[in-house]
């Protein structure tokens, strides 16, 4: 199933944002048949299906580190960086997202962004100094949306860790 040009257009630009901040690129595909929402995650050149209100964990990176390891993707595993992991899932037209610190953090400071794919709008931005949250989509019915959740986690307000890539695209039945 091809993508629509827009959809490609914001996954290109937030794929070259990563890219520039020293990640991998990463990249969503709807997959076709079922009713069910699924989509296809690449990140690094593998490519795995996940389903409504599975979710992908990605590492966070300490901010002294200037290599990004390579990782094998997979539907609700944990996959962890050198100074914790993010959690980000989808259901019923909300985005969440949890992190878990394995390096001394305070507070976490950063803001979720929601792109509707269909249309190319933005579907809101959600500042946060916590470290799990929620971001509600539009709800739009047939509505494909790609979240992100980007921010810097502190000890005692200095930046100890940095959200790695990560886009999780949902699409509202």
């Amino acid at each position: 199933m091809k993508i629509k040009t827009s959809a490609l257009l914001v996954a290109a630009m937030l794929a070259a944002g990563m890219v520039a901040s020293g990640g991998t690129s990463t990249a969503y595909a709807a997959t076709s048949g079922s009713s069910s929402s699924q989509f296809q995650l690449d990140i690094g050149g593998q490519t795995v299906d996940i389903s409504d209100g599975e979710s992908v964990n990605v590492g966070m990176a300490a901010l002294e580190t200037s290599h990004v390891p390579r990782m094998l993707i997979s539907p609700n595993a944990t996959y962890s960086g050198n100074c914790g992991y993010l959690t980000v899932s989808a259901s019923a037209g909300v985005f969440h997202w949890s992190i878990t610190m394995t390096c001394p953090a305070t507070t976490f400071s950063g803001s979720f962004s929601i792109i509707d794919t269909n249309n190319g709008q933005s579907g809101g931005l959600v500042s946060t100094t916590r470290f799990s949250g929620s971001a509600p989509t539009s709800r739009l019915h047939g509505h494909r949306y790609l979240g992100t959740l980007s921010g810097q986690a502190l000890l005692l307000g200095v930046p100890v860790a940095a959200t790695m890539p990560n886009n999780t695209s949902y699409k509202y039945p």
